[in-house]
């Protein structure tokens, strides 16, 4: 457990030191077994039907030099207790939620938290990179999209799995990335960020950069599952707790 962070109650879960040696093969690192907690060295345990996360739950990614971090509150845990599913991309995918970086301000557009492993050129680099990211089909740190945590990166100067931190097509260096996990509680969470769009305006988190992008199809798809979860998040906190 952990009490640094955002009011502490954190589980460590994850500590990876590499995208893609830290496991043989191109895995899920969440459905691995390897050392013992430690916030600087390789560690995992196989989460698969351990426990089941659920709406209003939450994630955090550290960087372990800066003790920077951000975190995820969950609006859609689709795979149950196994801990593992894939994404109209293929790669592997873990849940949906909203991002908040360390001083609370929402990550508009980072909604996704998913892996670059399993199929293209993240299963033939080893990768076992996840994090969280604007784009849906993995994590990709390649402009105009942007991810925090292990993620795929065209820069011209390193092409491949690395950490990447919010800023496209750069990549960062440290030692080790944790990930964490805290269950919901009657903490105050921002329900502004949950509030409807008003009639007639777009969504906020991906409809607006859809547009922009001219992916209507697939932004129809993702606008109707966040919202849909958004719905949903609104009637568990309206519950009494």
């Amino acid at each position: 457990m952990d009490a640094q962070y955002d009011g502490g109650g954190w589980t460590l879960l994850l500590t990876q030191t590499d995208a893609d040696s830290n496991f043989p093969g191109t895995v899920n690192p969440f459905l691995q077994t390897e050392g013992y907690p430690s916030r600087t060295k390789v560690y995992s345990v196989n989460r698969a039907n351990t426990f089941t996360p659920k709406l209003g739950d939450e994630f955090m990614i550290v960087r372990e030099t800066s003790k920077d971090f951000v975190r995820m509150k969950i609006l859609n845990w689709p795979y149950g207790a196994a801990w593992d599913g894939v994404n109209s991309g293929s790669h592997g995918d873990i849940a949906d939620g909203l991002v908040y970086d360390s001083s609370g301000n929402e990550l508009d557009g980072i909604t996704h938290f998913t892996c670059c492993n399993k199929v293209g050129g993240c299963a033939s680099t080893g990768a076992d990179a996840c994090g969280f990211s604007n784009y849906e089909q993995y994590t990709l740190n390649s402009n105009p999209w942007k991810s925090y945590g292990y993620s795929w990166t065209a820069a011209s100067t390193s092409t491949g799995a690395r950490m990447a931190w919010g800023v496209s097509d750069q990549y960062i260096s440290d030692p080790a990335l944790t990930y964490w996990f805290r269950e919901a509680t009657t903490r105050e969470f921002p329900r502004a960020a949950l509030a409807e769009p008003a009639p007639g305006t777009r969504s906020r988190h991906c409809c607006r950069r859809c547009s922009a992008f001219r992916f209507f199809a697939r932004c129809a798809r993702r606008c109707f599952r966040f919202n849909f979860f958004r719905e949903r998040f609104n009637c568990w906190l309206s519950r009494p707790h």
